[in-house]
């Protein structure tokens, strides 16, 4: 998994979050579907963030 924007870093509408890699047809299917039932994202905004995870 490629991860293409860090915590509070603003994105817009549309843009990739991640990007998943798999050698197989199966694999490339979990992972879309683990996705679907949850992002690993919560929108909102930075001042939800705290500041230590912003500088990390």
């Amino acid at each position: 998994v490629d991860l293409l924007r860090k915590l509070g870093e603003p994105v817009g509408r549309g843009e990739p979050l991640y990007r998943v890699h798999a050698d197989y047809p199966a694999d490339l299917e979990f992972a879309r579907q683990a996705s679907v039932r949850a992002s690993g994202y919560a929108l909102g905004t930075a001042d939800g963030v705290p500041h230590l995870f912003v500088e990390f």
